[in-house]
């Protein structure tokens, strides 16, 4: 949003109350410190979050116009404000209204549309899936709360992570038994051994040495 847009809002307002404050809309091409100043103190925020900004202003009825420090608190979206679901009612509305998108909560909406978009799930339980929307979700309501949009692809590692390693196998914990007893009476190996199904030749050796 413009400065000069922000401004003209915020005198239908507040009338002179906000000109004798903070002065008129310049011509174009004339400083203007005031807008100026207000310019570089909400350079962080969104035209979505400005708007939001105004809105409260008139929800407040607060007669004089805000600083630009209440101005600028003002503009910072919140879960009420967009009337997030909590995330139990979000997963409950995507069950409840898969086929009728249209009724979700737009956030729900765009976490199954991103999901759908994602061909290849490697998701192997109701748990792993509900995770997944859960990932989604809170990914989709952050951009919102940052007065994003929620038309851009959710990136694949929110969708679904890196995998973590499995835990050992009955195999190969045994062989990692076999040398840390090796590593105790015959002292420590020079390199540390992966967590493979076999071991190194060297320390096969040892091994085979050892129960001959």
């Amino acid at each position: 949003m413009e400065m000069a847009t922000l401004w003209m809002r915020m005198i239908e307002l507040y009338g002179r109350r906000w000109t004798h404050q903070f002065g008129e809309i310049p011509p174009p091409g004339q400083d203007h410190s005031a807008m100026r100043s207000w310019a570089a103190g909400l350079r962080d925020k969104s035209s979505s979050q400005l708007r939001t900004g105004i809105r409260k202003c008139v929800e407040s009825g607060r007669p004089w116009p805000p600083s630009l420090p209440e101005f600028h608190a003002l503009c910072q979206i919140t879960p009420a404000d967009l009337k997030l679901p909590p995330p139990p009612q979000a997963i409950e509305q995507a069950h409840r209204h898969r086929a009728e998108p249209a009724r979700m909560h737009p956030a729900v909406a765009a976490t199954v549309a991103a999901l759908a978009r994602d061909r290849s799930p490697e998701w192997h339980s109701i748990s792993q899936r509900e995770a997944a929307f859960l990932r989604v979700y809170r990914f989709i309501c952050k951009r919102l709360i940052n007065g994003q949009s929620i038309d851009e692809p959710v990136p694949r590692s929110v969708i679904q992570p890196e995998p973590i390693d499995p835990p050992a196998t009955p195999e190969q914990a045994r062989i990692w038994l076999q040398t840390l007893r090796r590593m105790v009476t015959d002292g420590p190996l020079p390199d540390p051994l992966p967590v493979t199904s076999s071991i190194p030749t060297g320390s096969r050796e040892g091994a085979k040495h050892g129960t001959e």
